[in-house]
Parts: structure tokens; sequence; C-alpha cells
């Protein structure tokens, strides 16, 4: 994990901050990959993902875009505290927390 977010930051040139806070599961592995999308130069990113192998339906993930692609989510929308907007909303199995800081798309599911 931590070379995929090295990758990422050298990537775009940034710092990458991930949570302070966990979910209150205990996670047993944590993976990252960073993708470069060297076909359209669009789609970059870099995945991270908690799993528990003994908890299936505990999953923690977050991917992380650049702006550069901005799409626009349905949901309820939030006020951090920061002043800056974020989306929840739920699709399926998963629920989504988006939002924008720094010129990056964080989601979290």
């Amino acid at each position: 994990m931590k070379e995929s977010v090295k990758e990422f930051k050298n990537h775009f040139k940034c710092n990458v901050k991930l949570p302070k806070i966990m979910p209150s599961t205990s996670f047993i592995h944590e993976f990252g990959r960073f993708y470069e999308d060297k076909n359209y130069n669009k789609n970059d990113s870099l995945e991270i993902m908690f799993v528990n192998k003994d908890l299936s339906e505990s999953i923690y993930k977050i991917d992380i875009h650049s702006l550069k692609n901005k799409l626009g989510f349905n949901g309820k929308e939030y006020t951090l505290q920061d002043g800056s907007k974020a989306t929840y909303f739920e699709q399926q199995l998963f629920n989504f927390f988006v939002f924008e800081k720094n010129n990056l798309k964080r989601c979290f599911i």
C-alpha cells in the first residue's frame, strides 16, 4: 500500500493524507494500487483497500482521482468542517462518501 501511495504522490506531485481514524472493524490486510491510464491519460487513480478475511462484508476502500475529469454524484450533501462539500449515497451493497480536496477527488466506500 505504501508504495502505491508513493507512486501516486510522485505522479501528481501532491501530498496524500489518509484517514487518521478508521472504522471500528479490525482489518487484517491492506492493499494499494496505483493505476496510470497510459491510453487516455484521464483515469489515473489510487485505490486502497482494507479487508478482514473473516468478515467479508467488512471492506473499507478509498479511491483517489484527479479532478481533471470531474463527475457529479446524486445523494445527500454535507458541509465538512473546512467548508468543503461532500456527498453521501448508497448503491446496492455499498455506501459511498465523496469529497474534493486539493485538486483530488476522494471516494470512501
